[in-house]
């Protein structure tokens, strides 16, 4: 096992350089062209939006499929929707990380909105999130159904069955691909936002006002059980499946060739090592919301702040569960540096009190 990723990040080996603002070089939605799916893609050049119509409906889902899913600063992403739809589910098969610097919504209905991208998935600093109920953004290759039922990342798809809320992603195959957060997203008071991948890095803030932020960085052949209402639940061993497709994922080492920048009041990450042979959570950024969840194999925190607001204060979960409960994964190694800092809404320097509880766990190491 390695441990050197335990050191701060400024003594890991692998330079990462990032100058400057982040830009995309190329931007297009684009369907997938499956006649089951027939995702339809509108541009008006007026407004810089793309409308997203079509889909295949099942129950109360709606399925989309896209070649390319990027978004420039000024542009916008808008999944449209009827008044009954629960949940938008859009997969990404292109092989192409999604690089999104616009606004992503969703209109017509009260819908929580899943994106599959298991190549990877960058949100850049002009990012804006218009989604009325929970998002999930996630380098999965397959989300689960009841009844082992499964809308496959690549592939063919037979929707009979989907028609109920997710219960699980699969990560099957070779290593999937990173989601990296540089923006500032914003949740609706009362939603959940989880980013779930293989390697997940959060530079960026994310804002939920009365609601729920997960950040879980699976191994590979794993599967995350999930709650009809989106939260995590629990990580387990799922054998490996080769029927999910070909993946070309983003490698940590593929990170500077993606990003251009970094602003230094996110903090500078000047060196990154991300071992390919565990999953890695990095939070280097702001979470606020009553309830923060950060778990995988390696979990660090390196300048963040968790800040467990709410009336009633709430929960920052670490690395696992809070002592003596079960649900979440248990990290094989925690590092928090001296400058992370967790608040409560009713004591903003004592985070331990009664109403702010704070989980930090791991199998091997806590630091």
């Amino acid at each position: 096992m390695k441990l050197s990723w335990l050191l701060p990040l400024s003594a890991v080996s692998t330079n990462v350089l990032l100058l400057g603002s982040v830009g995309f070089a190329q931007t297009s939605i684009s369907p997938a062209g499956e006649t089951n799916i027939n995702t339809q893609v509108n541009f008006d050049p007026q407004t810089n939006t793309y409308d997203i119509l079509g889909g295949a409906t099942t129950g109360q889902n709606l399925f989309h499929s896209f070649e390319q899913f990027n978004l420039e600063t000024g542009e916008a992403g808008n999944f449209l929707t009827e008044a009954g739809i629960r949940n938008v589910l859009g997969r990404v098969v292109g092989n192409d990380p999604s690089r999104l610097n616009g606004t992503l919504g969703v209109t017509g209905s009260e819908a929580n909105l899943y994106l599959m991208n298991p190549s990877g998935i960058i949100f850049g600093q002009d990012f804006q999130l218009n989604v009325p109920a929970d998002f999930t953004a996630t380098t999965s290759t397959a989300i689960e159904f009841e009844n082992n039922q499964w809308f496959n990342a690549y592939g063919s798809n037979n929707f009979d069955g989907l028609g109920t809320d997710p219960i699980g992603l699969e990560f099957a195959g070779p290593e999937t691909g990173n989601i990296v957060n540089l923006g500032d997203i914003v949740g609706k008071p009362g939603a959940k936002i989880a980013l779930i991948g293989n390697q997940v890095v959060d530079a960026g803030s994310i804002t939920v006002p009365d609601g729920t932020i997960t950040i879980a960085a699976v191994p590979d052949s794993n599967l995350v059980r999930i709650s009809q209402q989106g939260s995590l639940l629990s990580l387990e061993f799922k054998p490996l499946q080769n029927d999910r497709g070909q993946i070309l994922p983003i490698k940590a080492t593929d990170i500077p060739g993606l990003l251009t920048g970094l602003p230094d009041d996110r903090g500078v990450i000047s060196k990154l090592d991300l071992n390919a042979t565990e999953s890695y959570a990095l939070a280097t950024g702001e979470l606020i919301a009553p309830e923060i969840n950060i778990v995988g194999q390696q979990v660090e925190l390196k300048g963040a702040t968790l800040n467990a607001d709410g009336i009633n204060g709430g929960n920052i979960r670490v690395g696992g569960e809070l002592q003596g409960q079960t649900g979440l994964p248990t990290a094989l190694t925690t590092y928090i540096d001296q400058n992370s800092k967790t608040y409560g809404q009713r004591d903003r320097f004592r985070p331990r009190r009664s109403n702010h509880h704070l989980g930090r766990w791991s199998y091997h190491h806590a630091r």
